[in-house]
């Protein structure tokens, strides 16, 4: 009941968003749709996990800093250039 009242809120609120707007029947829009994302949503497991904790992990996964050690940041250090070291490639014959 949860998805249906949030997926009609969400048809509510985008309604005139352009996918929306193109459909006119307000049986489709209002009724259709809302109930279409209820039956995919009970049906579904994302990772053997509910769709609102998947939701929240994925969220979580786009706003975390992602350059982590033991759940610190860390801050990049400087490399030097070591312009004054030659490579020299030899080839046996």
């Amino acid at each position: 009941m949860t998805w249906f009242i949030v997926a009609l809120f969400l048809v509510m609120l985008l309604g005139d968003v352009p996918p929306l707007s193109f459909i006119d029947g307000a049986f489709l829009k209002h009724l259709g749709i809302p109930a279409a994302i209820t039956w995919f949503m009970s049906q579904k497991t994302f990772d053997n996990k509910r769709p609102l904790g998947f939701l929240r992990s994925v969220i979580t996964y786009f706003t975390a800093q992602k350059i982590t050690f033991s759940g610190r940041p860390v801050k990049p250090v400087k490399a030097h250039a070591l312009d004054h070291i030659t490579h020299v490639r030899r080839f046996n014959q």
